[in-house]
């Protein structure tokens, strides 16, 4: 699908794609792009503004609130770290192609933000509180990928669903900070 970045972030990361297709139309070389969704998983952890899985767990491991920026109803593609990374040994075993492609890695499934909360909830049997602030103009409503494509081309499918992940993650989180 044609992308329309609303942020100047999601607009530096297709000039990117836009400079490695160009190199490759120009010198004759090979480029596979990846381009992930929301992924999550085992090492990552809370920095601010960056991954709303490790921002939740650590408001319930504190007993905090999370802040979250609208009614919690986006939709967003999560996928766990272990398929990220299946992904991309199976790109790398084939041979890649001329020019420049781009693969979703992604589930292909959308979660809501509330969703996400509730599946949070039950994996970790604590509470979360959130505190819903006013939406902002650069979140979009809604971004499930496609996964058609790396389906085709390498076999792949996301094969952790979001509540072993996350039950993944905690335990990794609680083995790390207990």
């Amino acid at each position: 699908m044609p992308v329309r970045p609303l942020s100047y972030h999601g607009a530096g990361k297709i000039a990117a794609e836009y400079f490695i297709s160009a190199w490759c139309a120009q010198y004759s070389r090979k480029a596979t792009i990846v381009r992930p969704s929301n992924v999550y998983g085992p090492g990552q952890f809370e920095r601010a503004g960056f991954g709303i899985v490790p921002a939740a767990m650590s408001k319930i491991q504190h007993n905090e609130t999370l802040h979250v920026w609208g009614d919690g109803s986006v939709v967003r593609d999560y996928l766990y770290i272990d398929d990220l990374v299946r992904l991309i040994m199976l790109i790398l075993a084939m041979p890649m192609p001329n020019g420049a492609r781009v693969v979703n890695a992604c589930s292909g499934e959308g979660v809501s933000l509330n969703e996400l909360f509730a599946v949070l909830r039950t994996v970790t049997g604590a509470p979360l509180s959130c505190s819903y602030e006013t939406g902002r103009s650069v979140d979009v409503s809604r971004v499930v990928m496609d996964p058609t494509f790396a389906k085709r081309e390498y076999g792949f499918s996301a094969a952790v669903s979001l509540h072993e992940g996350l039950k993944q993650t905690w335990a990794w989180l609680n083995g790390i900070t207990h």
